[in-house]
């Protein structure tokens, strides 16, 4: 029994810790969502401008919020299998009209990845040899071979559309049965999961971008199922299929191995509440599955292209680039500025000294930060904003966009993709969506966190450790708003948590008055 109650302290300790710490990064996103929106020009400059929110917004907010608890009233009239089936359709029948009425021309590093995996098949290994793209990114050539396996089925580019398009809908799908294992007796907080992710409109706009982000996604949300299963359900067969799916998540998307790490830490922690010593052994399979998979990818390559590839660019230059104002001075602080690949190339792709150059940068910036504390505050305010205040988190500007040669017919497409005034339309609902996932999120942490202190399930603790990982991430990586988007569709379960509980209590104190009047 003394053993039992120590391994139930540790995960305590561990949840409420993770509670502790997600607060910070739910709460700031909160504020600076409620406060900015970020506006990206629809061109390749990618100039960023922060603006304050009108009244005229805030009035509209304000109507959005009585639509959603009416809604939230409606809903259990609406069979959740309806309702799915319902927002599926019309993303699938709206993914195919765009893909059937716009001409998308992949551009630069998704469009190298699609490029390569024709050349390969085709025998030509060119961009493999030294200082060539592939040498200086070798994590890209999990891409290309899914890129290959696409082909090889269908060398028509819309295909790989298509298919962004499946894993889209199967994200949703398997996002809704994981909050259905969590949550077997609150329909209401299920309808809630399935609105927000259809809702949640970046992600199916992102049908058009070609760069791993999208197959990656839906394969963490298999895996996500299948952890989820193994702990409520106390199987252990759904365990080895999501070592696949993390497996090719952090394949074709490197930066899914937060998302592995995270759910290693939930494997850990239900070790010692449950105990059982298969999650804990889980934990050393998905950290082989994010780890040897790539290896296994690269060794490949090397053996058919008969060369050898480096580890490529150091990660410090990526961490340099993060902490820099861009030299072309309409990109944002810690924006992508060519840092990395300036560096590696005047080093003759020589890693030892591109590290060194890099870590020196960064020891100059933190001095600097250091010794101008205001600067740094509005330095990374800056990077913070410009980050997850844009509301499509890029997914416009990452397809097929008017002024790069993409061709349409059609005059709303082409005013949403060339940033006309449906865009800013498109841009000012989607803000009201992210201020719904954000500030619900971080009601709800908060209010489990300092009143209800119960313990909160296993979907809702994967969603705060991943976002907290990522928002970690890049406070200090080179950013963009297009690699956060994944973040924000994993909080979505913990937002229809705290939609549910507001809810709950709006309505238990309606009848608690209602019972005294009477």
């Amino acid at each position: 029994m003394w053993g039992v109650s120590i391994m139930e302290k540790i995960y305590k300790i561990g949840e409420n810790g993770i509670k502790i710490l997600a607060c910070i990064p739910l709460v700031l996103l909160s504020v600076i969502v409620v406060l900015f929106q970020n506006s990206i020009t629809m061109d390749i400059l990618e100039k960023s401008t922060i603006n304050e929110h009108s009244w005229k917004f805030y009035l509209l907010l304000v109507v959005a919020l009585i639509a959603l608890f009416i809604f939230n009233k409606v809903s259990k009239y609406i069979p959740e299998s309806v309702l799915f089936i319902i927002l599926a359709l019309a993303y699938i029948v709206g993914g195919i009209y765009l893909i059937t009425h716009i001409q998308m021309v992949l551009r630069y590093d998704s469009g190298i990845c699609y490029w390569n995996a024709l050349n390969y098949i085709e025998g030509n290994f060119t961009n493999l040899q030294v200082g060539e793209y592939f040498y200086k990114n070798p994590h890209q050539l999990g891409l290309v071979l899914y890129n290959t396996i696409l082909i090889f089925f269908n060398d028509n580019e819309n295909f790989v559309y298509y298919i962004n398009l499946i894993w889209i809908v199967l994200g949703n799908f398997f996002l809704w049965r994981t909050s259905v294992l969590v949550n077997e007796d609150e329909p209401a907080i299920r309808k809630m999961v399935i609105t927000f992710s259809f809702l949640f409109l970046p992600q199916f706009f992102y049908l058009f971008f070609a760069y791993g982000q999208v197959p990656g996604l839906g394969c963490l949300m298999i895996a996500l199922y299948c952890v989820v299963h193994t702990i409520q359900k106390n199987s252990r067969v759904p365990m080895f299929v999501a070592f696949v799916f993390i497996g090719i998540a952090c394949l074709v998307r490197m930066n899914y191995a937060i998302a592995g790490i995270a759910l290693v830490i939930i494997c850990l922690l239900y070790t010692f509440k449950n105990k059982r010593i298969f999650l804990g052994i889980s934990t050393v399979c998905i950290v082989l599955c994010i780890l040897l998979p790539r290896m296994a990818v690269n060794g490949y390559y090397e053996k058919v292209a008969n060369t050898d590839l480096s580890n490529g660019m150091p990660s410090t230059l990526y961490v340099a680039m993060g902490l820099q104002e861009s030299d072309e001075l309409w990109r944002a602080n810690g924006w992508y500025n060519s840092y990395n690949d300036t560096i590696y190339a005047d080093c003759n792709a020589d890693a030892e000294l591109a590290n060194e150059i890099a870590v020196e940068e960064i020891k100059s910036r933190l001095q600097i930060f250091a010794d101008n504390p205001g600067y740094a505050i509005s330095f990374f305010r800056e990077k913070l904003i410009t980050t997850w205040c844009e509301p499509t988190y890029q997914a416009i500007w990452s397809g097929p966009l008017i002024c790069m040669n993409c061709a349409t017919e059609v005059e709303w497409i082409s005013e949403l993709y060339s940033g006309g005034p449906l865009f800013v339309r498109f841009s000012q609902v989607m803000n009201i969506i992210n201020i719904f996932i954000f500030v619900f999120s971080a009601v709800y942490v908060l209010w489990n966190l300092l009143w209800d202190k119960k313990e909160i399930n296993v979907v809702v603790l994967f969603g705060i450790l991943y976002c907290m990982g990522g928002f970690l991430f890049h406070v200090v990586w080179e950013t963009k708003s297009q690699y956060v988007y994944p973040y924000v569709v994993c909080l979505i379960p913990v937002a229809a948590q705290g939609i549910h509980m507001i809810c709950s209590k709006i309505t238990f104190k309606k009848k608690l008055e209602k019972e005294v009047n009477n």
